[in-house]
């Protein structure tokens, strides 16, 4: 229970990092007013008004236009919804949005199917059908090659159990818990394979939940993922828990492809007792080209696992395949010759750049918390100079910044977030918080120290912190944070603002010069930011940034003139 309220905060805070940019307009439709209805009491024989609701999802998408908000009310659907190709929405530039009701938790237990539904989204639906195949589609005809394919579909912020992905083109599935079932009901994994349509293209998978998934002795294929055919896969921020088997497979396309995949910022475990490759640990990540299928474009990075990526890949059928600052408790096959490489990665033995010694995770059993423990070795593991040359994740599983201007940690997780919010936070740190929960998230200071307070009254605490390369300072008033205060190039706000980037920044976005030199405030709210200046003319840099409210001063005296 523990760890579904914390899925659920991760959740609120992915809605924005893990919806790819591309359902932005999707987005905003959701948020108009829905115009037709869906419900349980409903007729099909009605115009899905809110007045005269229809009953299926299929006829609200022949009724709607591209564009329209299809709101879907509270209850249980169990009549088959199958949404087929409709030609007047073949050219649509927006989608058909199915959301659930303010309040509304709709259930359809014989789950959703496309026929060459295109420009459809789905949120906040619960899928559960016990016969197994939640959520997916196929072409209008799967035989027919030239026949329209399922295109640009979305299921988000949702519950379903398994889901299908035939000749799918730029379907995405993010922020939603996917599983709960077992595979001696007749479930099947979680699908991405070609029709005669050819392979899938541009599938995202983001967000996710892949958990509660059991086998009952059942020998059928068992993974949280199985990827046959695609080009064009993006896996990214999901938590692939306890699988049976692996969590991630592609394999079983014997002349085949499979091209143009990212998996990145993952947390992966196997379950133990059905792990591939035995075990306690086992595979996380199973990828064999099985004689002639190939793999091209493939880039495994920044993931978080607590078995082995395992890669048995014929070399001639491995190229442009990059690996590189994953975090791995069950090591990393090494394929030699092609173009595989590997860099940077933690628990490996592949040699190179590669740290043998194995990562800490906060808890490593297998519905575990794979953030890095203190002292880790995946802790500032792979180079600033590396990141800018061959690209690294700017934030973490939990939306969190990674440094632009330091070493980045290896895995999903960065330890210390390395973002700055003006008038908010500096990396885990933030206004308001309490002494403990800084103490938690950082240890005891270095050293504390009384402070005088701005508008006089009982003194002020100053915690001082030596943290990447520089330092970090928490101002208490009656254990309260009432100030922050950086000199670590470590930390910067989105746009990269922070100490060691260019003084010009900040007056860019508002810091002028005060009448102490070398000094620049910006007030944001009742917050006062504070840069202080190193350098001089066209090398001025940021040397420090303070946050502060209340009766909070600078712990700095102010030299008069500029």
């Amino acid at each position: 229970m523990q760890f579904l309220r914390a899925f659920a905060l991760f959740l609120i805070a992915t809605v924005v990092v893990g919806v790819p940019s591309s359902e932005a307009a999707a987005s905003r439709a959701s948020a108009q007013p829905a115009k037709l209805l869906v419900s349980p009491s409903g007729s099909d024989a009605n115009r899905c008004t809110q007045s005269a609701p229809c009953l299926s999802l299929r006829r609200a998408y022949e009724v709607a236009h591209p564009g329209d908000v299809v709101q879907v009310a509270d209850g249980s659907y169990s009549s088959e919804q199958i949404l087929v190709y409709d030609p007047s929405k073949a050219t649509a530039k927006r989608r058909v949005v199915f959301i659930a009701a303010p309040g509304a938790h709709p259930v359809f237990t014989s789950g959703i199917q496309l026929a060459g539904a295109q420009h459809v989204e789905f949120v906040g639906l619960t899928l559960d059908s016990t016969r197994g195949n939640d959520f997916g589609g196929t072409a209008f005809n799967r035989q027919d090659p030239a026949s329209p394919r399922m295109t640009d579909v979305v299921f988000r912020n949702g519950k379903l159990q398994t889901f299908n992905i035939a000749s799918g083109k730029d379907i995405t599935i993010a922020n939603s818990e996917i599983g709960n079932y077992c595979y001696c009901n007749r479930f099947s994994s979680n699908n991405i394979f070609s029709d005669a349509q050819g392979d899938s293209q541009g599938i995202t998978l983001t967000g996710n939940l892949f958990h509660n998934i059991t086998t009952g002795g059942a020998t059928a294929h068992a993974e949280c993922l199985f990827v046959k055919a695609v080009d064009g896969l993006t896996v990214t921020n999901n938590r692939f828990l306890n699988c049976p088997g692996t969590g991630l497979a592609f394999y079983d396309s014997a002349t085949g492809h499979a091209r143009n995949i990212l998996v990145e910022n993952n947390f992966m475990s196997c379950q133990p007792g059905t792990c591939y490759g035995g075990g306690a640990t086992g595979d996380t990540i199973y990828l064999d080209s099985k004689g002639s299928q190939s793999f091209s474009n493939v880039t495994v990075r920044f993931n978080s696992s607590t078995g082995e990526f395992l890669f048995d890949v014929n070399a001639s059928h491995a190229q442009n395949f990059r690996v590189y600052g994953n975090a791995l408790g069950g090591g990393l096959s090494c394929p030699k010759g092609g173009s595989f490489k590997a860099d940077y990665n933690v628990g490996v033995i592949c040699g190179g750049t590669n740290r043998v010694k194995l990562p800490t995770f906060v808890d490593s059993s297998p519905n575990g918390d794979y953030d890095a423990a203190p002292g880790s070795k995946q802790i500032g593991a792979v180079p600033l100079s590396f990141c800018a040359k061959n690209g690294c994740p700017t934030r973490d599983i939990d939306g969190n910044a990674r440094p632009r201007r330091w070493n980045v940690d290896a895995g999903a997780d960065q330890r210390d977030p390395a973002g700055i919010v003006l008038g908010k936070t500096i990396g885990a740190a933030r206004l308001g918080m309490t002494e403990a929960a800084v103490v938690a998230a950082y240890g005891s200071p270095r050293r504390v120290r009384s402070l005088a307070a701005g508008s006089g009254g009982p003194r002020l605490r100053l915690a001082s912190y030596r943290l990447h390369g520089g330092q970090l300072w928490v101002i208490y008033d009656s254990g309260r944070v009432v100030g922050l205060g950086t000199s670590s190039a470590y930390y910067s706000t989105s746009g990269g603002l922070g100490p060691g980037g260019p003084l010009s920044m900040a007056v860019s976005v508002g810091f002028r010069p005060t009448v102490c030199r070398a000094e620049y405030r910006h007030a944001i709210g009742a917050v006062i930011a504070t840069v202080t200046q190193a350098g001089r003319g066209p090398k001025k840099r940021v040397a420090a940034m303070w946050l502060r409210t209340g009766r909070a001063k600078l712990p700095v005296k102010c030299a008069a003139g500029r």
